[in-house]
């Protein structure tokens, strides 16, 4: 399932690096809010993106991105946990041509988990990944040159026990961002 899922990223990745009309290159940051298991421990933390979209039709467009963020830990000592990773998948703009663009999108790929911890001289270092996917939407505006948004978006991916007996866990977090796209592709966005 995994390299299924691999493969299937890869291949909406390379449709989005090939230059063609629509094609949009962007970049995102806000808070990511920790929710389910992943919220028993994490603090609010930092959410970044940077992708791109091709345009399939003027209302759909395909898009592949890498992630990154960073949510320290609650307790005594240094620990932080990294979820990153790649998501493809398909943004729909509800109102294409407005003046503020409604859209929804939602995608699948791989999310790693990171925890590092560091407390009293002794460190602690582990990662994991696992499949996951995501879903959301926002509001996209021009600003000059380049197009604005601001957007919502579900991010989760189940990791499996690592010892016969435990539950497994997820990592699921809400980030609110906001970002800047910029049209490589002559088409628009």
């Amino acid at each position: 399932m995994k390299r299924l899922a691999l493969s299937v990223c890869v291949l909406l990745l390379a449709l989005t690096a090939a230059p063609a009309a629509g094609q949009n290159l962007y970049v995102l940051v806000g808070p990511s809010f920790p929710i389910g298991d992943f919220g028993e421990y994490a603090n609010t933390g930092l959410h970044a993106a940077g992708g791109a979209t091709f345009a399939v039709s003027n209302r759909v467009d395909l898009y592949g991105e890498a992630f990154w963020g960073q949510n320290s830990h609650e307790g005594e000592g240094d620990s932080k946990t990294n979820p990153y990773g790649f998501m493809a998948g398909a943004l729909f703009e509800v109102a294409s041509g407005a003046a503020v663009e409604p859209y929804v999108f939602g995608g699948a790929g791989m999310m790693w988990h990171k925890y590092s911890a560091d407390s009293g001289g002794f460190s602690e270092d582990s990662s994991e990944s696992a499949f996951g996917f995501q879903v959301g939407g926002g509001l996209g505006f021009d600003v000059g040159a380049l197009h604005a948004f601001g957007e919502a978006r579900f991010m989760t991916a189940s990791f499996e026990a690592e010892s016969p007996g435990l539950e497994d866990e997820s990592t699921a977090f809400l980030a609110v961002t906001v970002g800047l796209a910029l049209d490589v592709g002559g088409g628009g966005n």
